[in-house]
């Protein structure tokens, strides 16, 4: 199952300064003309790669700077409901492993937990800068 993905590769075309985390938080990603690029690198479209992209977001994600205790309102929200969605798929993927749910399925919530993942990220990558 593939995802939808429209094609950026220029993150400042997408409002992403040049040293956005898609060149912080990973490395370079070989080309695959079959395969979508998000932000220059390619999604993974396979379970086993959703699982390992997942996991490297999640090293990312705990290798940035602790948050600053102030932050607009805006950006707190938005970091809030990131991880409640997180939350949300972490609790369906638990349930649909638990209950053998189809892999389509399986994928979609990886995916889904995938790109909530890197939006975090890409949130909590600008708040940190000074």
């Amino acid at each position: 199952m593939k995802s939808a993905v429209t094609a950026v590769t220029d993150p400042s075309a997408a409002g992403f300064p040049a040293d956005s985390p898609s060149n912080v938080v990973g490395g370079e990603t070989p080309f695959d003309p079959d395969r979508p690029l998000f932000y220059g690198q390619v999604v993974p479209v396979s379970y086993p790669e959703l699982v390992q992209e997942s996991a490297r977001l999640d090293r990312a994600l705990r290798r940035l700077p602790y948050q600053r205790p102030m932050m607009s309102a805006e950006t707190a929200t938005t970091i809030a409901g990131l991880e409640d969605r997180i939350a949300l798929i972490d609790e369906q993927i638990t349930y649909s492993n638990a209950r053998g749910v189809p892999q389509p399925q399986r994928v979609a919530l990886w995916g889904e937990r995938v790109d909530l993942m890197n939006a975090l990220v890409h949130v909590r990558y600008a708040q940190a800068q000074p």
